[in-house]
């Protein structure tokens, strides 16, 4: 018959304390918020970070190259630069809907690979 650790006077070995990635704390206010590990933060900075400098220069990059097809407005019709802005700035919601998947790849893609 197995002893009981608790009737020989001997404790049991503590359990290996693993600390929780995420835990959720209540603010002042009364909402939950989300408290995120050293870890996590870490990578989400990362991420964030080449996520923003990615897809600005890609965009700015193909800004570039399809405002080109704009200078004729200046040129010819003598538009003002803020105009010429204006039109070239409505390209860039449709730019930002196909470089962000491409980002996100290549983002996620060095992060994975750094951490290793």
């Amino acid at each position: 018959m197995p002893s009981d650790p608790s009737r020989s006077g001997r404790r049991p070995p503590p359990s290996p304390r693993v600390p929780r990635a995420r835990s959720v704390a209540a603010a002042s206010d009364g909402q939950r918020r989300l408290v995120l590990s050293r870890v996590d933060r870490y990578i989400l900075k990362q991420l964030a970070i080449g996520l923003g400098a990615i897809t600005g220069g890609l965009v700015a990059l193909i800004w570039m190259t399809q405002s080109l097809r704009f200078v004729e407005l200046i040129v010819d019709r003598g538009l003002s630069v803020w105009s010429f802005v204006r039109l070239t700035g409505l390209l860039v919601p449709s730019f930002v809907a196909i470089i962000l998947p491409v980002a996100v790849f290549v983002v996620v893609l060095f992060a994975s690979s750094a951490s290793c």
